[in-house]
């Protein structure tokens, strides 16, 4: 259709009407550039429509000065400036618009000048360069990079390609008495009934130099400690409650999880030996997602926006160890990955799995005074 509007110069197998200058190789990417600089316009015609699928022809078209005609990838719209190139979003929907929008712009230099614009326009070059900027690094270390970010649970950023904190970023800070207050704020209650008394919460002011810390809650000890990017609780001193049915503790975090929508024992998804002895709840967001895992069978939930309750004690509990007992809490905190992550569904991660099979399976477990 074009063909039959404008002269078309074919220099490939298809429809092949000219023979490539002599000194020439289509098979190197100068030379191909350096041709269709002879040239106002290229025909950049791919295989399918598959989404972001560009293939250099398209790219090299923008290289070489020439007017791109793109038919291709369904959002080709959304990776070049605006009004770069010739394509759907001129209205070709049929063969015969796209060789009458072609001829109108061979034959009118303005139109043809106005395709260019962008390339003297400070902001649409700002833009391109940005979107792009992450080409700099060739693709071998980008993808140890997203590997490296996806083993350590650390955050991704796709449009640039490169590591990032979380979303909720996981410093470590604690008040006067040792009690959390980031990247989730902690309290200590007793619960009667449907009541609930305070018994310790976080202050407002912080420390964040320290990776583990310990604080004394009743008559329990309360050590928490950050490494590996998560954050593991080990409760030591239980005694039978005398005034109270249970001992909760509550962690607030900035999870917009509606009504306290959550997942409950989230950890069965992953493949381990004890798993029937563990407890676990999830919350999640469009950005992070929290899992909250207890080495003992429990009640974990969600009943308010952005908070987990734990019972870590009830009353007349029958302790295994006594007072011996050692009770263990992980909180793994991760970023939602947008390519598979869905609000309505949790996926582990390959970080969430491995701290999951860590905490429930780990492979030896030393306590040392």
């Amino acid at each position: 259709a074009v063909n039959n509007q404008v002269k078309v110069d074919s220099y490939g197998s298809c429809a092949h009407n000219a023979d490539v200058p002599a000194g020439m190789n289509l098979h190197k990417a100068d030379d191909r550039i350096a041709l269709m600089k002879q040239h106002r316009f290229n025909l950049a015609f791919e295989f399918g429509d598959a989404k972001d699928h560009i293939t250099p022809v398209v790219w090299e078209a923008f290289v070489s000065g020439t007017l791109p005609v793109v038919i291709g990838a369904s959002n080709v719209g959304m990776h070049f400036p605006l009004h770069s190139f010739v394509g759907k979003e001129d209205n070709c929907q049929k063969w015969d618009d796209l060789g009458n929008v072609v001829k109108d712009v061979v034959e009118d230099k303005k139109k043809w000048e106005s395709y260019h614009a962008w390339r003297t326009d400070p902001k649409a070059k700002a833009a391109f360069e940005e979107r792009y900027n992450f080409t700099r690094t060739s693709p071998e270390c980008r993808m140890c990079r997203w590997a490296y970010a996806k083993r350590y649970g650390h955050g991704w950023d796709h449009k640039r390609q490169a590591l990032r904190h979380t979303s909720i970023l996981r410093d470590f800070c604690v008040d006067a008495g040792k009690i959390a207050v980031k990247p989730f704020r902690e309290s200590w209650h007793h619960k009667t009934g449907s009541s609930y008394e305070e018994i310790v919460s976080a202050e407002s002011s912080s420390s964040c130099e320290e990776s583990r810390t310990e604080a004394k809650i009743g008559t329990m000890i309360r050590v928490l400690e950050e490494h590996d990017n998560v954050f593991d609780m080990t409760l030591t001193g239980l005694k039978d409650l005398s005034n109270a049915d249970k001992l909760v503790l509550r962690l607030e975090l900035p999870v917009h999880n509606t009504d306290g929508a959550h997942f409950q024992d989230a950890h069965t998804l992953v493949a381990t030996a004890r798993g029937a002895l563990a407890s676990s709840v999830a919350i999640q967001d469009k950005s992070s997602k929290v899992t909250v895992l207890a080495s003992w069978e429990t009640e974990l939930r969600s009943l308010s926006e952005g908070v987990v309750e734990v019972v870590v004690q009830t009353k007349h509990e029958n302790m295994h160890h006594g007072e011996d007992e050692i009770r263990r809490i992980r909180i793994i905190i991760e970023d939602m990955v947008e390519l598979y992550d869905k609000i309505t569904e949790y996926y582990p991660t390959s970080f969430g799995k491995l701290m999951v099979q860590d905490f429930v399976d780990p492979l030896e477990l030393f306590y040392v005074d």
